[in-house]
Parts: structure tokens; C-alpha cells; sequence
């Protein structure tokens, strides 16, 4: 699966960024890691939706990203560069 480097989220109240890709720890699971992701995905069984959501990289349990673990992140590893998020990257 390839994933566009401009799509990007920014971690309220910082100035980081994650995108797809990006490995990340939650304080509430802190012994997991998690990879960032956008797209179709599905929850215990629910209808598909698309949007950001979480892989356990353990056991690829899948859950939707929502704000309170963007809050909750505090370790982000393997972003890279955010291209495309930021207004001066656009120019590029």
C-alpha cells in the first residue's frame, strides 16, 4: 500500500505531526506501539469507515484515531519529513 507523504495530522498543543506510517505510543498503552494509518478500515465488526485509525503492531488490533490519543501520544517514531503539511511545503 502506498501512502501520500502530504497527508499529515498535527498533535494538538505541538508542533509534530504524524502521518501514515509513523510508529507512536499512547501513555494509557504504554507498553504498545501502534502504527499511524488513513484509510478503509473496521472496527469489532462495525461498518467499514475511512478516516485515521491505529495497528497494534503486537497483534494488528485496529483502532480509529481520535483526539483523545492524539493527546495521549508521546513517543512518535519513523515520520520522517511531513511533507505537504506545512504552508511553506506546499510551495515545493
Amino acid at each position: 500500500m502506498q501512502c501520500c507523504n502530504c497527508l499529515c495530522i498535527q498533535i494538538p498543543e505541538t508542533d509534530s505531526v504524524i502521518r501514515p506510517g509513523c510508529k507512536v505510543k499512547l501513555g494509557r498503552f504504554e507498553t504498545d506501539t501502534w502504527t499511524v494509518c488513513h484509510g478503509w478500515h473496521q472496527v469489532n465488526g462495525n461498518r467499514p469507515i475511512c478516516g485515521w485509525h491505529l495497528i497494534r503492531v503486537s497483534d494488528s488490533e485496529i483502532r480509529s484515531l481520535q483526539k483523545v490519543d492524539l493527546v495521549d501520544i508521546y513517543v512518535i517514531e519513523n515520520c520522517g519529513r511531513s511533507w505537504g503539511c506545512m504552508a511553506e511545503d506546499n510551495e515545493h
